[in-house]
């Protein structure tokens, strides 16, 4: 559950050169969430006997996360295609959670000043960007939920009650071009660093049993370049897609570990339409991998087609889909290494369906009298 209002007013300053309009916003937002988790473990002592719940490997927890943000930004633009942005945004966030089987309490509270500034410049058809952003990155239920999954007993995983959020710095450079024929290619250099990155880290006992669980224990570099593009081939063929290529530095002075590489994903999305509206389609994606600070894991894809059919005014359609026809599983496979011990894992997802859609788009809803209002963004949850 969320709330936020804002308030913004217009100025506009007439040069004997330009024209500057300045607009000046203020809001403030409110978040309230709350999470409750249970898991409940049945086993058989003698693989025989009837299931029963197993008592010790029973967790009920509830997570209870409030924010309170208020922000400031001024936005002035020119005739002559300059766009200046610049605001910072206080927070204040205060979280706390119980873990009912232990009947144990957790709490935790921190403020944040969050920047950000953006200027770019329209030549044309081209816009050249650079923009600094900061953003934090709270650790989601699962990150924080102190059971212990048993159901290896040798690779035993639970979560972290103490941490603290990702504080996220970015520096962007970018390019965007939009031609009369339709074509919209768009580019960016960036640069992210995290200093108290949450990472999973494997610890091993003189038992040979690996406790896996998240901690604040590295800086992550990120430096990537990133390509999109789409256009309208003809009137009938349209085709988008994208790439992304970044290298990873990844390492934990205190722990003595880090890793680093090269890291790449592509995808591709094509439609073509056919007489009768009909149209066909096809996509795809692929990634190279991603790793962490002690793990590695390797490459994943996924492709599709589907056949589409539009029928009354173009309000309804029908539409048949297949998602890896020629490929029954995806085999993935990961490494953890560390100075104490080296841990490899293989899986298989299956993923090949098909589906068969029905949409049928009628009426409208309009409940703010016809003005469009701003969208209101929850970027603060945990991710990369």
């Amino acid at each position: 559950m969320y709330f936020a209002d804002r308030l913004y007013h217009p100025f506009k300053l007439n040069g004997r050169r330009d024209t500057t309009s300045l607009k000046l916003e203020v809001g403030a937002k409110a978040i309230r969430r709350d999470i409750g988790s249970e898991f409940r473990v049945l086993q058989s002592t003698d693989g025989v006997s009837p299931m029963e719940p197993d008592p010790s490997q029973s967790n009920d927890f509830s997570y209870f996360q409030r924010v309170y943000s208020g922000y400031t930004s001024l936005h002035l633009s020119t005739k002559s295609k300059w766009n200046i942005k610049a605001g910072a945004r206080l927070e204040h966030t205060d979280i706390s959670g119980d873990f009912e089987s232990t009947n144990t309490r957790m709490s935790n509270q921190y403020t944040n000043l969050i920047p950000s500034i953006s200027v770019s410049k329209g030549i044309k058809e081209h816009t050249l960007k650079a923009s600094y952003t900061q953003r934090i990155q709270r650790p989601l239920i699962w990150y924080l939920n102190p059971w212990v999954d048993a159901s290896d007993t040798l690779n035993l995983r639970t979560g972290n009650p103490y941490l603290d959020p990702e504080l996220n710095h970015a520096v962007e450079l970018g390019h965007s071009m939009s031609t009369d024929k339709g074509l919209n290619i768009n580019t960016a250099l960036y640069w992210r660093y995290t200093d108290n990155a949450i990472e999973y880290l494997s610890q091993v006992d003189e038992n040979g049993v690996s406790v896996l669980s998240p901690q604040n224990v590295a800086q992550r570099k990120i430096y990537g370049l990133n390509l999109n593009l789409s256009g309208q081939l003809n009137k009938s063929w349209n085709m988008s897609g994208g790439s992304d290529l970044r290298y990873l530095d990844v390492e934990s002075p205190a722990r003595n570990l880090s890793n680093s590489g090269l890291v790449w994903s592509m995808n591709l999305n094509t439609t073509y339409k056919l007489p009768r509206d009909y149209s066909i389609q096809a996509y795809g994606n692929y990634s190279s991998g991603w790793l962490n600070l002690q793990s590695s894991n390797s490459g994943w894809h996924w492709y599709g087609f589907a056949a589409k059919r539009e029928f009354w005014d173009k309000k309804a359609s029908v539409t048949l889909g297949v998602n890896n026809p020629f490929n029954r599983s995806m085999k993935q496979t990961g490494q953890r290494n560390d100075p104490t011990f080296a841990y490899e894992s293989r899986s298989f997802n299956f993923n090949r369906s098909v589906r068969l859609s029905f949409e049928w788009r009628f009426g409208q809803m309009n409940t703010n009298g016809g003005k469009r209002s701003k969208k209101i963004n929850n970027d603060d949850k945990g991710g990369r």
